[in-house]
């Protein structure tokens, strides 16, 4: 039989950015993937490597599925929104200061000032923000560009304690564990010490959510936007041509966009930067 999981927890990605940063290049905060391919970001953007990053790679990933779903939804070609999608990667790369190895770091390397914005998942950045405060970093999820998807828990085959491991899964999946996900530490049914500032996957855990430590339900601020096995397709791929196109060449692309915009034809050839090359 297939291996099984159950859905445990729920997450997302976003945009986590530092709003003095943002004062200081004279930016607006950023509401969409999209603004982060705006030149004044150049060298100011915090990128993970989605070779090395799993997920780094979905959030990547997501832009794509959005820029496809886009096209679709204008009657045009999903390959042209792919090739818009890995454009607007190209886009962004080419602000990116480095990419790290872990999406791990990004939340910290914008919390402290040495880059202005980056992708992250949502615990992260709402985690960071909190802890350095909101005034100075701030988290957002692009309207209807972001997905919603589970964090799975499994038991393994041939388990030692089989029957202790099925009780915990059980306890996880019950409200009461999935309570623990999200109620702020210290207060009744919450942990005792740290808040773990995760998602519940039960709609009902949302019924009430006065002691939560983020004030989020996923089931009302998803968007219409879906993801797609048939537009995945290129997903066992996407880290490579990502590296290839963007990490590797990262030098040159920052000073191949930066002569682009100086260029009469800056439009016009940013545009084509921005549409990737597809056969």
């Amino acid at each position: 039989n297939p291996p099984q999981w159950f859905g445990a927890a729920l997450s997302s990605f976003g945009i986590a950015y530092n709003r003095d940063v943002d004062r200081y290049l004279d930016l607006p905060d950023p509401t969409t993937w999209a603004d982060l391919k705006n030149p004044k970001y150049v060298t100011w953007i915090a990128a993970a490597d989605p070779t090395r990053s799993a997920s780094a790679k979905q959030a990547f990933m997501t832009i794509v599925e959005k820029a496809m779903a886009d096209a679709s939804t204008k009657g045009e070609s999903e390959d042209i929104g792919w090739a818009r999608g890995m454009g607007l990667i190209r886009q962004i790369s080419a602000n990116a200061r480095m990419f790290s190895d872990s999406s791990g770091t990004i939340p910290g390397q914008i919390s402290s000032g040495d880059a202005g914005a980056g992708m992250t998942i949502d615990f992260y950045g709402r985690s960071q923000s909190e802890s350095v405060g909101t005034d100075r970093m701030g988290y957002i999820e692009p309207a209807g560009a972001t997905i919603i998807n589970p964090d799975p828990i499994a038991l393994a085959n041939g388990a030692e304690h089989h029957d202790l491991a099925v009780q915990f899964i059980e306890f996880v999946l019950s409200q009461q564990g999935q309570l623990l996900w999200n109620t702020r530490a210290g207060l009744h049914r919450g942990p005792k010490l740290t808040s773990l500032r995760r998602l519940p996957i039960r709609p009902d855990a949302y019924a009430d959510m006065t002691h939560f430590t983020d004030q989020v339900n996923p089931f009302q601020s998803a968007g219409r936007f879906n993801k797609s096995n048939a537009r995945e397709k290129t997903f066992p791929i996407l880290g490579e041509l990502i590296q290839a196109s963007c990490i590797n060449l990262l030098d040159d692309l920052r000073d191949t966009r930066q002569l682009i915009l100086r260029s009469p034809r800056a439009a016009e050839l940013d545009a084509k930067l921005g549409t990737f090359p597809f056969d």
